[in-house]
């Protein structure tokens, strides 16, 4: 997990990593964004989309504009050694990985929707790498629900 390894080469970047979980109800989603441009997101009932920051330069740009915001909260998240998967669908966790540990947010999602709150900006980007994918990604390819 990118969570547990040194990226090589982002040791002053400020947050090397972000995962956001989301409770979907049946299903969490988890989105991660790399200071390298990587995009992912898996889903807990299978599946998911993997190499979008590969292929795509707007893919590429979210990833990276999601760990540059989450770099300026990073004196906000909370320090753990946790990685727990949000128990109500109201709630949204954020992980950040920098160099000195991993940290964690918790937003609302009716924050994150009404764009208020500290984490929204955060959580609406990391939303956007799903837009991005669902976008860019041909039907035959999509996970079925």
């Amino acid at each position: 997990m990118v969570f547990r390894m040194d990226l090589q080469g982002t040791e002053d970047a400020g947050v090397q990593a972000v995962l956001m979980d989301w409770n979907l109800g049946k299903a969490v989603a988890s989105v991660l964004a790399v200071i390298d441009g990587t995009a992912s997101v898996y889903l807990s009932s299978g599946g998911g989309f993997i190499g979008g920051g590969q292929r795509s330069e707007a893919m590429r740009d979210a990833a990276i504009r999601a760990t540059q915001a989450a770099t300026t909260l990073l004196p906000q998240m909370q320090r753990t050694e946790s990685f727990e998967t949000p128990p109500h669908p109201e709630d949204v966790y954020l992980y950040a990985r920098s160099k000195d540990g991993v940290y964690r947010a918790i937003a609302k999602v009716a924050d994150v929707r009404t764009g208020s709150g500290p984490y929204a900006e955060l959580a609406n980007l990391m939303q956007h790498i799903i837009t991005l994918y669902r976008q860019t990604t041909p039907a035959e390819d999509k996970p079925k629900s």
